[in-house]
């Protein structure tokens, strides 16, 4: 369940059955929208808190190997995230950059996704394996994301060299050269 920024009234659910619910606190007795999608339970609803168009878009992470992205006028996802093999039990959390608005990740129990949906929403900008993960959060304030695992244990990645754009969601980039210049440095 996540609250729509700058909203006391408005928020969404996932559900065991893969819909995502749209609710407000005023209607006790029905959801307002339901966005269907997922074919399994929904792990993880997030709004965008960060961008020109804060508190319309939302992911929604599930255990059927996908995380979605949607904007609140639309009952269909905008674009559907995948990995081609299939994932260690399907994504477990997901979250937003709170400083690239099109930065995202997603963990299942293999490991971590990094997504730049302005650049491919096709293959991550980043895997890395970590067995067991569980929970992922990017730090607002550093250029790093955590990821917790099932044994307690947190991995934090740096990343280094990324050039942050203007970029309007889902307008390609012309700099592809960005992808060469992203790096990740293990914390220890």
């Amino acid at each position: 369940m996540h609250f729509r920024p700058g909203d006391k009234t408005t928020y969404l659910i996932g559900t065991v059955a893969g819909d995502v619910l749209l609710c407000r606190t005023f209607e006790r007795e029905r959801c307002d929208t339901v966005f269907r999608g997922h074919t399994a339970m929904v792990t993880r609803v997030e709004w965008r808190t960060a961008g020109e168009d804060v508190s319309s878009i939302f992911l929604s992470a599930a255990l059927d190997d996908t995380i979605r992205v949607w904007y609140i006028d639309k009952v269909v996802p905008v674009c559907v995230l995948r990995m081609q093999q299939t994932l260690a039990g399907g994504y477990v959390d997901a979250c937003w950059c709170p400083w690239y608005t099109n930065l995202l990740a997603g963990v299942h129990g293999g490991g971590l996704h990094v997504w730049d949906i302005s650049l491919s929403t096709h293959a991550p900008l980043l895997t890395d394996s970590v067995p067991g993960a569980s929970s992922v959060a990017f730090s607002p304030h550093t250029r790093n994301v955590v990821v917790g695992d099932v044994h307690g244990k947190l991995t934090v990645l740096h990343f280094e060299g990324l050039e942050l754009s203007a970029s309007i969601f889902f307008k390609y980039s012309s700099a592809i050269s960005k992808l060469a210049k992203f790096g990740v440095v293990p914390v220890t």
